[in-house]
């Protein structure tokens, strides 16, 4: 066998010499394209693992480095799919900015790229009446 295919006194696998990448290297390819897969279409295995990261409560940041997408790109996609992202004080902040603005949830959901399902539910969370929610401009969810 090839030294390639031989495993070392760790057991594992070693990789051939001309595969082999320098630090350097591959730092350099992490910053030349940080989210190589934004803007490309969702494959089945990237959107079942959306759905996981988002099922066990995982940052939007670590999703996104997960995936190899920018945060934005993972946002649509979560908004799409009508799957509730983690809120963080920031989007907080941003959403109370959105209404303070004079905008309707509809608007707001679309603005942040979320679902309005998402908004008005965080709404209820941060102690927004129903009455509240149900003088808005409704319109229909974010997509």
């Amino acid at each position: 066998m090839s030294e390639a295919f031989d495993a070392g006194a760790d057991g594992m696998q070693r990789t051939p010499p001309s595969a082999s990448y320098t630090i350097e290297q591959v730092r350099g390819k992490m910053t030349e394209d940080p989210h190589p897969n934004s803007g490309e279409p969702w494959s089945d295995a990237a959107v079942r693992a959306l759905r996981r990261c988002v099922a066990l409560g995982d940052p939007l940041e670590d999703v996104a480095s997960f995936l190899c997408r920018s945060e934005q790109d993972v946002r649509a996609k979560a908004a799409e799919l009508q799957l509730r992202l983690p809120w963080t004080d920031e989007d907080d902040r941003a959403l109370k900015a959105e209404l303070e603005a004079g905008r309707s949830i509809h608007d707001a959901a679309l603005r942040l790229t979320r679902s309005q399902y998402d908004v008005e539910r965080r709404l209820r969370e941060l102690g927004f009446s129903d009455r509240f929610l149900g003088s808005s401009d409704h319109g229909d969810a974010a997509e």
